[in-house]
């Protein structure tokens, strides 16, 4: 009863605060769901400025470009035996070589990390959010250009805020 009226007065006292308004977003389910048949399809805010890119039918992942090409936004769901496991397949590293951060959703975990790279495109740095639920994973990735410093925090930020699952029946 004390946690109740706490989470209470904290809510009254935050219901007065006002936040930095920022633009508009689309929220889009993620169709990737589909392809597993699974209970869970992803959804986040799309940031205005990016293109969904066309993936191949089979594909079990959506993605998201800006069209000025600086960063990309992957939703996959995956099936894995582990949650190091699923880490890796995302970030082509060891878990134990990263710093993972675990939070609880209700009730699944999720987690969060990041790390860089090199390709034939250049330096990239990514960040990464992944829910666990039984052996499926549902995983969003933004990777973007090395050395654009600040430029995409408020983009990162946003996406990754709005990030989650949910589930519904088509009628």
């Amino acid at each position: 009863m004390r946690k109740a009226g706490l989470a209470l007065a904290l809510l009254l006292l935050l219901t007065g605060c006002r936040a930095k308004a920022s633009e508009p977003v689309e929220f889009v389910e993620d169709g990737a769901g589909a392809a597993l048949s699974e209970p869970y399809q992803i959804v986040f805010g799309v940031p205005q400025d990016a293109v969904q890119t066309v993936m191949a039918e089979d594909s079990a992942a959506e993605v998201y470009e800006a069209a000025n090409g600086d960063y990309r936004i992957v939703t996959e769901i995956m099936e894995a035996t582990s949650v190091e496991e699923a880490i890796e397949a995302v970030s082509g590293m060891p878990a134990d070589e990263l710093t993972v951060l675990k939070l609880q959703r209700f009730p699944m975990p999720e987690y969060h990390f990041a790390w860089s790279s090199s390709n034939e495109e250049g330096e990239t740095v990514s960040r990464a959010a992944l829910i666990a639920a039984e052996d499926h994973y549902y995983v969003m990735t933004m990777t973007e250009k090395a050395g654009l410093g600040e430029t995409y925090r408020d983009v990162a930020t946003q996406v990754f805020s709005t990030f989650g699952l949910t589930t519904y029946d088509l009628v």
